[in-house]
């Protein structure tokens, strides 16, 4: 059997000779060429790579000033307004600012401190933007119902 094997060796070897004819196209892409889009690719590849991953890092991470800078836009708060509001959270010692939007007894708290005594009005349109005072329900006339 090991006597065989360089003669069908020898045929595998030749088997594609007879598909190229004297009309055949040579569609053989350059070495340069071939590297170049080599590198585009791999280019590509570890660029959309390091975006998936610090996309992945940025929704994981914990960031104080990035959320109450969105909880300010979303009350629609002033500068001033979010300076106080900051100040009243560093006055109550709360490690993240964002946490004055979620209790309003930081503000009651704040009413009473000797820093703020001179900024009453400004506390209360603060307290009033980001907790809202219970409104009553407009009531609908007979007339309008008809």
């Amino acid at each position: 059997m090991i006597d065989h094997l360089p003669l069908a060796q020898a045929a595998f070897e030749r088997m594609g000779d007879r598909f190229r004819g004297p009309g055949a196209a040579d569609y053989g892409i350059s070495p340069w060429a071939l590297t170049v889009v080599m590198a585009v690719v791999a280019g590509l590849v570890l660029y959309f790579m390091r975006r998936m991953r610090a996309a992945r890092r940025e929704e994981s991470c914990y960031h104080p000033r990035r959320l109450f800078q969105e909880l300010c836009r979303a009350h629609e708060l002033t500068r001033a307004q979010q300076r106080l509001a900051r100040k009243i959270a560093r006055r109550l010692n709360h490690r993240h600012p964002g946490a004055i939007f979620l209790d309003p007894a930081g503000f009651t708290q704040a009413f009473d401190m000797p820093q703020f005594l001179d900024q009453h009005d400004e506390l209360r349109r603060l307290e009033d933007r980001i907790y809202p005072p219970d409104q009553p329900e407009p009531v609908e006339s007979p007339a309008a119902s008809r």
